[in-house]
């Protein structure tokens, strides 16, 4: 969401100075970053072993149910 609101404020902004209509670029932007998040959700929740399992061993197989959420809290949480 961070991306998105560092792109989408400026384009808020320059359609707010001309007097155009903002809710339809600020819908959209969110609709998609939400389907984006969604869509990664569940493509790392069932193929979360096969991932681990790649990139760190058989050892790490039993946190595969973990990633998909794990990705979407981090994604929610202020950086510090």
């Amino acid at each position: 969401m961070g991306s998105v609101t560092s792109v989408l404020f400026p384009k808020v902004a320059t359609r707010h100075a001309r007097q155009r209509g903002t809710k339809s670029v600020v819908f959209t932007s969110v609709g998609i970053a939400l389907v984006g998040g969604l869509v990664g959700l569940i493509v790392f929740s069932l193929l979360s072993r096969g991932i681990l399992h790649e990139f760190s061993g058989k050892a790490y197989e039993g946190a595969a149910g973990y990633i998909g959420w794990y990705a979407l809290e981090c994604r929610s949480s202020p950086q510090s």
